[in-house]
């Protein structure tokens, strides 16, 4: 039986629609797949898709909800697996190592996208190992500050920050979130 790539209209067809109802809503995710390949009759088991962070969260509820609709596409169980840990990279390196055949998948998050520049020392290659089939959600970010801090805008707060070092501090979900890579670039 002759492997082939997952078109992706086919791959994505569930997110028509799916995706501009609730893109705005969501962390940025991508829904990734170890090979994006597959063969006649795909799907003809279980599908297992990795969501690489705790469950509960915006990633986990996109998960869920995206496992339905594909579950409900291919007429076959989406088993929804929480693999936590190491900022993603733990379900990263799972879905990764997992056979090229489409039935193992993950719902990206930034730090799995910003690994490149972040661990040098992957025990994976994101790049060779793992593909993009969609971008699934976005969100946006909002900086909050306590009323008693000397700053009107972004400018401000950068200002003030830069010239205060070591005062503020500032919380985020872990290396590689996207509260972290936007509090280092700003």
């Amino acid at each position: 039986m002759a492997i082939k790539p997952v078109p992706r209209d086919i791959a994505c067809q569930f997110l028509q629609g799916f995706q501009m109802k609730w893109a705005h809503f969501f962390l940025p995710a991508v829904f990734l797949c170890a090979g994006a390949a597959h063969a006649e009759g795909f799907p003809n088991r279980p599908i297992r898709l990795i969501v690489p962070v705790a469950a509960g969260g915006s990633a986990d509820l996109l998960g869920r909800l995206i496992g339905q609709q594909l579950s409900n596409l291919y007429k076959q169980p989406v088993i929804v697996e929480n693999r936590t840990g190491a900022s993603g990279h733990i379900g990263a390196d799972y879905v990764a190592k997992s056979p090229a055949d489409g039935y193992t998948l993950l719902v990206g998050i930034p730090p799995v996208q910003a690994s490149y520049s972040i661990y040098p020392k992957l025990s994976y290659d994101p790049d060779k190992q793992l593909d993009t089939l969609s971008i699934i959600g976005s969100f946006p970010s909002v900086l909050i500050v306590h009323p008693s801090l000397p700053v009107n805008d972004v400018r401000d707060f950068i200002k003030l920050a830069k010239t205060s070092p070591g005062v503020i501090n500032f919380g985020s979900a872990g290396p590689g979130s996207a509260t972290h890579l936007g509090s280092t670039w700003a």
